[in-house]
């Protein structure tokens, strides 16, 4: 059996959706967790492959990637989000999405080399929104940013400004495994699931 670590948000649906089609349910086992989690079962070995956040790569040493699938946006994504009551030049923090270091570390590279407006960091503590308020600008992903983006003066789609910024598309998780941990069977099956998926 394979144990897939994949994020539990909508726009891993395609993915879900293509390994449940192309795999019986005793072939592949579904662990749906947070971005941060994802990379958290992949160090523990409790799963053979992840959609890993990119800004966890550096942990990891000696892992491979199953190249052409990733979540990833050229443009505009609409579940990265920069919340703000006030411009960005007048705020004073930045709070940061704990489920999210990927998500996190491209807010503050726009905040240094985009918006060059640096502030310092905001580990939230209990109801997250609640902070994102005055001074206090805040990073938000995946499904539940849907639900509280009109609460907010300015709301920046983090993928879109990291376009504008420098042209490129961004890949903000990839599929991860351990050497050795797939042989090339699983992981051809994987890929045609994937893109299937797709």
């Amino acid at each position: 059996m394979i144990k897939i670590a994949l994020v539990s948000y909508f726009n891993t649906r395609p993915f879900i959706d293509g390994l449940n089609h192309l795999f019986e349910t005793d072939e592949v086992e579904l662990l749906e967790v947070p971005p941060s989690q994802c990379a958290v079962e992949l160090k523990s070995g409790n799963c053979d492959i992840a959609l890993l956040p990119v800004g966890s790569l550096v942990d990891f040493e000696g892992i491979q990637l199953l190249k052409d699938h990733c979540i990833g946006a050229d443009g505009k994504v609409n579940s990265v989000f920069l919340f703000s009551e006030v411009p960005i030049s007048e705020t004073k923090g930045l709070v940061l999405d704990p489920h999210s270091r990927t998500s996190n570390g491209l807010a503050a590279i726009l905040m240094r080399h985009y918006w060059k407006h640096e502030v310092p960091f905001i580990q939230p503590e209990g109801e997250r929104f609640s902070q994102i308020e005055g001074q206090n600008c805040g990073v938000a992903i995946g499904d539940h940013a849907f639900a509280v983006q009109g609460n907010y003066n300015y709301v920046y789609d983090l993928a879109e400004v990291w376009k504008r910024y420098c042209g490129l598309s961004f890949a903000f998780a990839v599929w991860a495994f351990r050497e050795g941990a797939l042989d090339e069977s699983q992981r051809e099956r994987l890929r045609n699931a994937l893109e299937w998926g797709r």
